[in-house]
C-alpha cells in the first residue's frame, strides 16, 4: 500500500477510531504479522486467495458482530440515561443508608468513593446532620385544599436544595419520613453551626414570606467520620424531641440539652394542690401562675414526654375531682375530660398542652363558681321567704335561720349580703319596721301590741329601733298617718 501498510493503518484506526472495525486481506502468512493484527483488534485476517462466497460469509459474520455491539451500546446508552435520570433517587437512597447506619461496616474510604461516584463530595474533619421539619403545615393545607399532603415538605426540600446547590461540603436530601436532612462537612464545629444558622434564617424568611410556613432545625452532634454519620442523625432526632418541651419554629441544638439537669421523678403534688385551690376559689391569676410554674419545672428538669403526660393526667384528675366534691358528676363532664385527654395527646408542644390545661382549669373554675352562685342565690331566696313567714317570731336570729338552712353563719352572711345587698339583721329589721308602719297606719293597735306582733318582746327597744329607722317614734308616726 502507498505511504503506509495494512498494519500501520490498523494501528491508526485502533488508536483514533475505536468504533471502526478492520478486515485484512493479505498474502503474508506470517505469525508475527497476524500477531500484530490481533493486537490492533483486527476482526478478520484473511489470506489470499479468497472466494466470493468466503468473503460474503466473513462480511455477514462481521455484520452480525457489529449489530450485536450496536445493540449493546444502545442498551448501555439507555441504561446510562436511566441511571442519570434516577441519580437523585439513588443518591437519596444511599444517603439514607448511611444515616440509618446500614453501611457502618464499610470503611471510610469505601463510603467516600461511593459518594464521589454519586457526585457527592463532602469533605472536612468533622461532620454534622441537621433535620429540618415544616411547621404550620395544617394551616397551609387548609388554605390550599387541592394541595397534596406532602407538598409543604417538598417546598422546604426544594428551597433548601436551591439555597445550597452551589455550596461546597454540604448536601440536602429527604429521609424516609420526608423530612429534609442537611449533611455538612467542615474543619471546625463552630464553622458548621454558623453555616447552619445562616441557612435556617434565610430559609425561614423565604417560607414565611411566600408560604406562611415555619421550620424547626434539629442539629445533631458532630462526628469525625462519615462512617459514623448515623450517630449525628440519631442525636438530631433526639434534639427534635425537645420541640415538645421548648416549642417549635426554632433551632434545637442537641449540645444545649446535654448539659441540662435530668430528673426522673419530679414531685409536683403540692403544686397540684395549690392549683386545685386556685380553681376552687375561682382565681384566674393564681390558676395561670401556678400552672405556669408547674410547666416551667417540667422544662427545667428535662422531663420526658411520656412522664409529662402522666403529670398532666394527674392535674386533670385533681381538677375533675373538684366537680365530684361539688356533686357535679354528670356524664357530659366525663366525656369532656376524655375528649381533653385525647386532644392533649395530639399536641406537638408543651406550650399547646399548657394552653389546653389552662382553659380546662378556667372552665371548671367557672362551673364551680356558677354552682356556688346558684346555691347562694337559692339560699338567699329561702332566707327571705323564711323572714317573710317568721318575722313575728322573737326567737328568729341569724343562728336559727342558718340552722334551718343547714349552712354556716359566716358563709350565709357572705352569700346573703352578696345577693340581697344587705345583712340578715338589716333585712329582718326592714321587714319588721315596714309591717309596723302598716299596722300603725291601718289599725288602732297599741304600740306594745304592734311590737309584740312584729317580733319584739321589749316595747322600749321596739320604739328605739322604730325611731332610728323612720326618724319618728311610733306614736309620732301613728299620730301623723291616722290624722290623714
Amino acid at each position: 500500500m502507498p505511504f503506509v501498510d495494512g498494519l500501520e493503518l490498523s494501528r491508526h484506526i485502533y488508536e483514533n477510531y475505536p468504533d471502526t472495525r478492520v478486515i485484512i486481506l493479505s498474502g503474508y502468512n506470517e505469525f508475527e504479522y497476524a500477531k500484530m493484527a490481533v493486537k490492533y483488534q483486527v476482526m478478520e485476517y484473511v489470506l489470499k486467495p479468497v472466494t466470493v462466497a468466503e468473503l460474503s460469509e466473513i462480511l455477514l459474520r462481521v455484520k452480525e458482530t457489529l449489530s450485536r455491539e450496536k445493540s449493546k451500546k444502545e442498551s448501555l446508552k439507555k441504561l446510562t440515561g436511566a441511571y442519570n435520570k434516577n441519580l437523585p433517587i439513588i443518591r437519596t437512597r444511599y444517603l439514607n443508608q448511611i444515616i440509618e447506619g446500614l453501611n457502618k461496616e464499610r470503611s471510610e474510604e469505601e463510603i467516600r468513593d461511593k459518594l464521589r461516584e454519586l457526585g457527592i463530595n463532602v469533605r472536612g474533619s468533622c461532620f454534622k446532620t441537621a433535620i429540618v421539619i415544616v411547621e404550620n403545615a395544617e394551616e397551609f393545607l387548609k388554605m390550599s385544599p387541592e394541595a397534596k399532603k406532602d407538598l409543604p415538605a417538598f417546598i422546604l426540600f426544594n428551597i433548601l436544595e436551591e439555597m445550597t446547590e452551589k455550596e461546597e461540603n454540604i448536601i440536602v436530601f429527604q429521609d424516609i419520613n420526608n423530612d429534609t436532612v442537611i449533611l455538612s462537612g467542615d474543619d471546625t464545629e463552630d464553622g458548621q453551626i454558623t453555616r447552619l444558622t445562616a441557612i435556617y434564617e434565610e430559609c425561614k424568611k423565604i417560607l414565611d414570606l411566600h408560604f406562611g410556613l415555619e421550620i424547626t432545625f434539629g442539629i445533631g452532634n458532630k462526628v469525625t467520620s462519615l462512617s459514623r454519620i448515623n450517630k449525628s442523625y440519631e442525636s438530631a432526632l433526639s434534639a427534635l424531641e425537645y420541640r415538645f418541651l421548648y416549642g417549635d419554629s426554632r433551632i434545637l441544638d442537641i449540645r444545649d440539652f446535654g448539659r441540662m439537669d435530668m430528673v426522673k421523678n419530679l414531685d409536683i403534688s403540692e403544686d397540684i394542690k395549690k392549683l386545685a385551690l386556685a380553681v376552687k376559689i375561682n382565681s384566674e391569676r393564681d390558676i395561670t401562675r401556678v400552672l405556669n410554674g408547674i410547666m416551667m419545672q417540667l422544662r427545667k428538669f428535662n422531663i420526658s414526654t411520656a412522664r409529662i403526660y402522666i403529670y398532666v393526667q394527674n392535674i386533670i384528675v385533681a381538677i375533675s375531682n373538684l366537680l365530684e366534691s361539688a356533686d357535679l358528676t354528670e356524664e357530659s363532664f366525663s366525656e369532656k375530660q376524655s375528649d381533653l385527654l385525647q386532644l392533649l395527646y395530639s399536641r406537638k408542644t408543651l406550650y399547646e398542652v399548657e394552653k389546653n390545661v389552662l382553659n380546662y382549669c378556667l372552665h371548671i373554675s367557672t362551673i364551680l363558681q356558677e354552682q356556688r352562685d346558684s346555691f347562694g342565690k337559692k339560699q338567699a331566696i329561702l332566707a327571705r321567704e323564711y323572714i317573710e313567714e317568721n318575722y313575728s317570731n322573737p326567737e328568729l336570729s341569724l343562728q336559727s335561720i342558718c340552722s334551718e338552712l343547714s349552712i354556716s353563719m359566716s358563709y350565709f352572711s357572705i352569700i346573703f349580703k352578696r345577693y340581697t345587698g344587705e345583712t340578715f339583721i338589716e333585712a329582718l329589721t326592714k321587714k319588721r319596721m315596714n309591717k309596723s308602719m302598716e299596722l300603725l297606719t291601718n289599725t288602732t293597735m297599741k304600740v306594745y301590741e304592734i311590737a309584740e306582733r312584729v317580733g319584739f318582746t321589749d316595747p322600749h327597744y321596739f320604739a328605739v329601733t322604730f325611731k332610728k329607722y323612720t326618724g319618728m317614734t311610733p306614736r309620732e308616726y301613728a299620730k301623723g298617718v291616722r290624722q290623714v
